[in-house]
């Protein structure tokens, strides 16, 4: 049977919108360009192109992209392919792809992005490969990677993100490579990392977020990396990190969040950083941190939050810190504080949120604080406080609730505050009279004599007046 030859690529792309012709009889021996071909075809299983002459072709960029119902791929001739970047990018139901020439191919990038059906990927030839950020993102099936040839490689950015049943990684040669981020994020099931050659690498962010099967970390060259953000947030199972070169890190926030089995920090180099945010939010195992110079630090929001087996915190240069709400929240086994200048923080909120064992608090200015929402919340163990200046604050939302052992307060400045909701609720050991005296936005020594001398029902009807 003689096939129909089609004269260039717009045609070709008329045809399979109009199903005018069967595909299995047409001559494509002249189209050099097939990208974006079959885009957004998510009703096909199988396209009937196995006769295809594909070997003048150099692009097949997008061929596939969205056939989400596609099963199979015919074996097509790409020895001339330099781009195959997203050619099967959302093809959800593949489950394999035949053998491909890749020898002359340059851009793998999303090449299989979010392939969540496919098991095993067949050898490639990526010896020509500059780019392949993103190529495995998404395989959430894939089980092994074979042996791929990264030696040309610059970026590897989210190239196994979410690949949450991949197991190991081969060795790959990473000497080229200046981007990591985000490459095993979602990696759940990965309990081991091969040795990387990162040297070259700047930016390393996210690299083993949520790899919460992973228990050690090989020794990484981190001499030239800038960015260690939410590098090990979420890996659960982690027990050690080496000793990381952070000289030249100026993003380090959410770096251990979630590592919940982390008994101890090597020493870091955090003299560029700004914000510790998160840093250790929910590092439930650790016992100690070592000294850090936060000279230049802004944020500690949530530094320590949910710490709960830490029981002493080093001396930290909070001079530039302006952000501090949630900074100890949870950590239960904390029973001192040094201290700390606070003279440019404006928020406490949840600052001491359920701080059980802290038995006291060392003098804080807040003289520019505006918010004390739970600053103090579920501090059972605290019995006094030290003099606040609270004359900015707006907000005393549940101040000291579960607060059962405190047993007097200091006056607290109350002109600017609009919500007192819950503020001593669980104060057992409170007297009403410091609850009455500490409120009262008009307080004065002569009032003070007068409320001494009034009963716990007078005292109460004032109280009850005070926090409407």
């Amino acid at each position: 049977m003689t096939k129909y030859l089609v004269k260039n690529k717009e045609e070709l792309q008329e045809i399979i919108k109009t199903n005018s012709k069967p595909l299995n009889s047409l001559d494509v021996s002249n189209i050099t360009n097939m990208s974006f071909l079959f885009y957004n075809i998510s009703n096909v299983t199988y396209f009937d192109i196995d006769s295809w002459d594909t070997s003048n072709v150099s692009s097949m960029n997008s061929m596939f992209y969205n056939c989400s119902s596609l099963i199979t791929i015919p074996l097509l001739d790409t020895s001339n392919v330099s781009d195959i970047s997203y050619i099967f990018y959302n093809c959800t139901s593949l489950t394999t792809i035949p053998l491909l020439d890749t020898s002359n191919v340059s851009n793998m990038f999303y090449m299989f992005f979010n392939c969540s059906s496919l098991t095993i990927i067949p050898l490639l030839n990526t010896s020509n490969v500059s780019d392949m950020s993103s190529m495995f993102k998404g395989c959430s099936s894939l089980i092994t990677i074979p042996l791929l040839d990264i030696s040309n490689v610059s970026d590897i950015s989210y190239i196994f993100y979410n690949c949450t049943s991949l197991t190991t990684i081969p060795l790959l040669d990473t000497s080229n490579v200046s981007s990591m981020y985000c490459m095993f994020d979602g990696c759940s099931s990965l309990t081991t990392i091969p040795l990387l050659d990162t040297s070259n690498v700047t930016s390393i962010g996210y690299m083993f977020r949520n790899c919460s099967s992973l228990k050690d970390i090989p020794l990484l060259n981190t001499s030239s990396v800038s960015n260690m953000g939410s590098m090990f947030e979420g890996c659960s199972s982690l027990i050690t990190i080496p000793l990381l070169n952070t000289s030249n890190v100026t993003s380090i926030g959410y770096m251990f969040s979630g590592c919940s089995s982390l008994k101890e920090i090597p020493f870091l180099n955090t003299s560029s950083v700004s914000s510790l945010s998160s840093m250790f939010e929910g590092c439930s195992s650790l016992i100690t941190i070592p000294l850090f110079d936060t000279s230049n630090v802004t944020s500690m929001y949530c530094m320590f939050n949910g710490c709960s087996s830490l029981t002493t915190i080093p001396l930290l240069d909070t001079s530039n810190v302006t952000s501090i709400g949630y900074m100890f929240e949870g950590c239960s086994s904390l029973t001192t504080l040094p201290l700390l200048d606070t003279s440019s923080v404006s928020n406490m909120y949840c600052m001491f949120y359920n701080c059980s064992s802290l038995k006291e608090i060392p003098l804080l200015n807040t003289s520019s604080v505006s918010s004390m929402y739970r600053m103090f919340e579920g501090c059972s163990s605290l019995t006094t406080l030290p003099l606040l200046d609270t004359s900015s604050v707006s907000n005393m939302y549940r101040l000291f609730e579960g607060c059962s052992s405190l047993i007097s307060i200091p006056f607290l400045n109350t002109s600017n505050v609009s919500d007192m909701f819950g503020m001593f609720e669980g104060c057992s050991s409170l007297p009403l009279i410091d609850k009455v005296l500490c409120l009262d936005k008009s307080n004065n020594a002569f009032k003070r004599q007068i409320y001494l001398q009034m009963s716990k029902e007078q005292l109460q009807h004032i109280y009850n007046n005070l926090i409407v």
